[in-house]
């Protein structure tokens, strides 16, 4: 990555750990809050790029007209990374259908690696 961060060596070690962790079978989570502007997006574009072609990564970009969605952002993270043919793209479909639909896809689409 050719940005510099500054002041986020927590983070960066963090994403690195984690990162570390799941290429050794150990799946984790790690959550960056922060106010507007304090470089969460940053933060994440580290991590994908720190990733490299070692993990397969899907982001989301969360927009107001989602609000509306339930699980849309999941859905929209998890696309690039699943078989889009398994989806019912263009039905309608309750939330929850919505949800364990991208869940069935996952599951089919998960690879010995991370």
């Amino acid at each position: 990555m050719s940005a510099v961060m500054l002041e986020r060596d927590a983070v960066m070690a963090a994403v690195r750990g984690l990162l570390r962790d799941a290429l050794g079978g150990r799946g984790g989570t790690l959550f960056v809050v922060g106010e507007a502007g304090l470089g969460k997006t940053t933060a994440l574009r580290y991590a994908t790029a720190t990733a490299g072609d070692r993990f397969r990564t899907g982001t989301g970009q969360a927009d107001v007209a989602e609000a509306a969605l339930p699980f849309g952002l999941i859905g929209q993270a998890l696309d690039p990374l699943l078989d889009s043919h398994a989806a019912a793209k263009g039905t309608t479909q309750a939330p929850a259908d919505y949800f364990y639909a991208v869940v069935a896809r996952l599951q089919q689409a998960a690879v010995p690696g991370p």
